[in-house]
C-alpha cells in the first residue's frame, strides 16, 4: 500500500512503522485493527498534524467498539490503555471480568491544572470541546478500573490526591534496551558544551527553556534536538541559529548522538514517564531534568539533577556547573550508566507479570 504514496511519505511512514515493529510479537498471538491508525499517519504525514488530535480521538473511539467484540466471561482480566477502553470496560464488568487501567499519564485533572500553569502548552488543549470529551471518557475509565497501572511514582501521587486507594495503584516504570543503549568510553574535556535534548518537539517538554538557555549561553553551550516536529515550529524559529535539528533517528542513531554529546536536558513541564531520560543515562550522559518528570525516579546517586519545573534560570546555573566543572560530566554520567540498569525492558517485564499474577488470584 506505501508503494502508492509519494516517495518523501513511503520514507516518513516506514520509519515511524519501524519504529512500532519488534521481532518479538510474532511468536505471540496478537488480534490488530490498524487501518484507521494507518490513515492517522497518512493524514499526519499530508497535513501536519493538523487534524492529529482529532483523528487520535476518533482511533480510540474504533478500537474501543472492535475490542468489545472479544471480550468474553473465559478471560479472568482485562487491562485497557488509557482513553481506548471505556466500552471495553463497561463490557467487561457486565461480565465479571477484572478490569486494569493502563495509566499512561498523569490523573487527568492534574494536566489541567499544570496546562492551566505553564502557557508553554500553547494550542495542546485549545479545543476544550474535544478536551473536555476526552476527560469524560478518562473519568468513567477510572471509575470502572478495578486497578491502575501507572508509569512512575509521581503519578501514582496524582491519584492518591484525588482519593484513590494505594492498593488500587501499582508503578511499573518503563524500560531501556541495554543491546541498544550502551555508555560511551570518552568524556570531553574542553570546547562548548553539547547538551542533547530527545523527545516530541513540542512546547509542553520544555522547549522554550532549552532555546532560552542556548541563546544566553551560547558562548559555550551547543543544544541539539532529536525528535518530530509538533507544535514547537514557531518557538524553533524564533531561535534560529541557537540548534541543531535531528527530525528523527532510531535507536542506533539516538545512540551515536547520545555518546558525541555531554549532558542530557529535559525540563519537561509534565510527563509521566520519560523513557529517554533512562536511554540517556544508559549512555552515560548526566541528565538534567524537571520535578514534573516521573523518570525524575532513576535520577539518584549522584546521576543528574532534578530542578523545578518552568525554572529556566536554574536549567542555566545546572548547565553552566557542568561548562566549569567538566570532570563531573564523567563522575556523573558513570554514576547514570549504573543507576540506569535498574530501568531495563526485563525489569518492566518482571514487574508487570508480578502485578498480573497478584491481580489474578
Amino acid at each position: 500500500m506505501l508503494s502508492i504514496l509519494p516517495k518523501s511519505i513511503q520514507v516518513k511512514l516506514e520509519s515511524e512503522f519501524k519504529k512500532r515493529y519488534h521481532e518479538g510479537l510474532n511468536k505471540i498471538t496478537i488480534y490488530q485493527n490498524p487501518w484507521f491508525e494507518f490513515l492517522r499517519e497518512i493524514s499526519d504525514k499530508l497535513m501536519g498534524q493538523r487534524f492529529s488530535e482529532q483523528m487520535q480521538f476518533q482511533r480510540d473511539r474504533i478500537h474501543d467498539r472492535w475490542v468489545t467484540g472479544f471480550i468474553d466471561k473465559k478471560y479472568s482480566m482485562v487491562i485497557g490503555y488509557e482513553e481506548t477502553c471505556l466500552q471495553t470496560f463497561r463490557k467487561a464488568k457486565s461480565k465479571g471480568i477484572i478490569t486494569v487501567l493502563d495509566l499512561a499519564q498523569v490523573h487527568y485533572q492534574e494536566i489541567e491544572l499544570i496546562a492551566a500553569k505553564y502557557k508553554a502548552f500553547g494550542k495542546i488543549y485549545s479545543n476544550r470541546k474535544l478536551r473536555d470529551k476526552i476527560n469524560k471518557i478518562k473519568e468513567e475509565e477510572l471509575r470502572l478500573a478495578d486497578y491502575i497501572i501507572c508509569l512512575s511514582e509521581f503519578a501514582k501521587e496524582t491519584l492518591i490526591m484525588r482519593g484513590f486507594s494505594k492498593e488500587r495503584i501499582f508503578v511499573a516504570n518503563l524500560g531501556f534496551d541495554p543491546l541498544s543503549f550502551s555508555p560511551k568510553t570518552s568524556y570531553s574535556k574542553s570546547g562548548k558544551l553539547k547538551v542533547l535534548f530527545a523527545g516530541t518537539l513540542t512546547g509542553r517538554k520544555g522547549i522554550d527553556l532549552l532555546l532560552k538557555a542556548s541563546r544566553d549561553l551560547n558562548e559555550f553551550m551547543e543544544l541539539i534536538l532529536v525528535g518530530p516536529m509538533a507544535d514547537a515550529e514557531e518557538l524553533l524559529n524564533q531561535y534560529q541559529g541557537y540548534y541543531t535539528w535531528h527530525p528523527f533517528s532510531d535507536h542506533a542513531g539516538l545512540n551515536k548522538l547520545l555518546s558525541q554529546s555531554d549532558l542530557f536536558a529535559f525540563p519537561s513541564y509534565l510527563d509521566s514517564w520519560a523513557m529517554v531520560v533512562v536511554e540517556a543515562m544508559a549512555c552515560g550522559l548526566p541528565v538534567i531534568i524537571s520535578e514534573n518528570t516521573g523518570a525524575k525516579t532513576a535520577v539518584v546517586d549522584g546521576s543528574g539533577f532534578v530542578i523545578p519545573t518552568g525554572n529556566g534560570e536554574i536549567l542555566k546555573d545546572k548547565i553552566t556547573y557542568f561548562y566549569k566543572n567538566r570532570e563531573a560530566l564523567e563522575v556523573m554520567g558513570k554514576n547514570a550508566a549504573i543507576a540506569s540498569l535498574n530501568f531495563t525492558w526485563n525489569n518492566y517485564y518482571e514487574r508487570i507479570n508480578k502485578i498480573a499474577e497478584k491481580l489474578n488470584h
